[in-house]
């Protein structure tokens, strides 16, 4: 740069040289360091930050810091020659108004991780995601109905129970035994005994059902187990115990059919009977009618281990009724959305 400069100006948040005020590139070098260095601080903001700087040694170094110019030229001829530029600014003027559709792709509809909202310019698009975004924080009915739709086409099994409407999510879906069903002697004191204790901890079963205090059995502070809790005295037994298998046998079978409900804490919930009128049907069913040999369940099937994991609805209530009559644990649809739910 040619000429006397008394001052220069100084960013004493980044620490660069900027230049004089009285040079003819002052405004736009003010503007290009903003949007590359500060894109989020106001403009004016920036402004009221500067320095100015009067010793001789910062003239001196700001005059050969401008000795070298960062140049960007079009890689194409236009008209016979090839355009040069000398600031990002003027380049991408000049490519969004003569390569618009060769750089830029117009979409209805745009996905992208949300870690990647933080790498976009501060703009109007930025602005309205984030603004979507801090909606679905407080109220996230879009997002559970996204979330349902996936599971769905994963071959997932959603239904509410309670009074608080709780979505639950799980891999078996809920099975409801008729009135007339008959099911092996062991299977149906299980089920009788699950009726009159909900939501009691699967490791408490053996103490609580078989009056049994197994080994490896922890008690978890469940203090609800009922008045068929196992007594004081309850002779403490090994985990192979014949009963101790059949229990878990039978458990197992009633889980992976869908009898009982397993819940991510392990609380157990028996699944109501249909209210309905009873339908004929043989005693022939997928229960079974003797008790099955050791090491296989009642069915004959090893169906993975099903666990019900909870989905807070918008109002964030997650707790579980299990006081809730068969109504309003049948299983319904969850609540219509503004869009497909199965849109993501």
């Amino acid at each position: 740069p040619k000429g006397h400069f008394q001052y220069v100006s100084r960013c004493s948040i980044t620490g660069v040289l900027l230049g004089p005020p009285n040079y003819h590139r002052y405004t736009q070098i003010l503007s290009d360091h903003h949007a590359a260095r500060l894109p989020d601080m106001p403009f004016e903001r920036f402004k009221a930050k500067l320095e100015t700087l009067r010793d001789e040694e910062s003239i001196n170094a700001w005059i050969e810091s401008m000795k070298k110019r960062t140049r960007y030229t079009f890689k194409e001829d236009v008209e016979g020659d090839r355009p040069c530029f000398f600031s990002a600014s003027e380049a991408r003027s000049f490519l969004l108004n003569h390569c618009r559709k060769r750089i830029v792709r117009t979409a209805k509809t745009v996905r992208f991780p949300g870690t990647g909202i933080r790498d976009l310019p501060v703009g109007d698009i930025r602005r309205s995601i984030e603004t979507v975004l801090e909606k679905q924080r407080r109220f996230p009915l879009d997002t559970a109905n996204g979330l349902r739709g996936r599971l769905r086409r994963h071959k997932f099994h959603i239904y509410k129970k309670g009074s608080h409407g709780v979505t639950y999510v799980c891999a078996v879906r809920r099975k409801f035994r008729r009135p007339d069903q008959v099911f092996a002697e062991s299977v149906w004191n299980l089920i009788q005994f699950l009726e009159r204790n909900p939501m009691i901890q699967a490791s408490r079963l053996p103490e609580a059902f078989l009056g049994l205090k197994p080994d490896t059995a922890q008690n978890n502070g469940d203090e609800e187990a009922g008045s068929e809790s196992a007594p004081e005295s309850a002779p403490a037994v090994s985990p192979e115990d014949p009963s101790i298998k059949r229990l878990l046998l039978d458990l197992r079978w009633l889980v992976t059919e869908g009898y009982v409900a397993e819940y991510a804490d392990g609380r157990l919930f028996a699944q109501p009977a249909q209210s309905s009128e009873p339908v004929p049907a043989s005693k022939t069913d997928s229960a079974p009618s003797e008790a099955p040999s050791d090491g296989e369940s009642p069915a004959g099937e090893s169906a993975p281990e099903p666990a019900a994991a909870t989905e807070e609805t918008p109002s964030g209530d997650s707790a579980v009724q299990p006081e809730a009559s068969p109504e309003s644990e049948s299983e319904t649809p969850p609540e219509t959305p503004s869009r497909e739910p199965g849109t993501d």
